[in-house]
């Protein structure tokens, strides 16, 4: 299935880009993330819990990123498993200078491999699509709040 957005930030996209190679923000951002860790520059280890439906799962997941052109663009490739299924993805994306700050946009291809929900593919692309929305909703308050408690210091 295929997803996308755009997210708009109040801040330059250099700071939007510090957040999002930062494992501590994207922990706390990522909805159900307990663990994120950067092996190397382009190669990152998670896990998350996740509610489908009635079942709770741990995905263990392993995140390639690609084509990274700082603070602009990358591409980015997700594998997760768990004892339901599989998850993955592609998504390039980028960030766009506007005179309000940032936009942030993605295209994402997903594939969920969840034997529940095989007949419900609905229900994966609004949980794809939640997820996304909730994951950019969390960045941005976090992005705000570093950004104000900076000024405060610089004052």
């Amino acid at each position: 299935m295929k997803i996308s957005g755009s997210y708009p930030f109040s801040v330059p996209p250099a700071q939007v880009w510090a957040a999002i190679y930062d494992p501590a923000t994207l922990k706390a951002c990522i909805p159900q993330c307990d663990v994120i860790e950067r092996v190397r520059p382009d190669y990152w280890l998670g896990r998350a819990v996740v509610k489908i439906g009635p079942f709770k799962t741990s995905f263990e997941g392993e995140i390639t990123l690609s084509e990274v052109t700082p603070p602009t663009s990358y591409s980015i490739a997700i594998i997760a498993k768990s004892w339901l299924g599989t998850a993955q993805g592609q998504a390039k994306v980028w960030l766009e200078a506007v005179d309000t700050g940032t936009h942030l946009h993605y295209e994402a291809d997903v594939h969920i491999g969840i034997k529940l929900l095989d007949k419900a593919i609905n229900l994966a692309q609004g949980m794809a699509k939640e997820l996304a929305d909730a994951f950019f909703g969390r960045l941005a308050e976090a992005i705000s709040k570093n950004s104000s408690r900076d000024q405060v210091r610089s004052e």
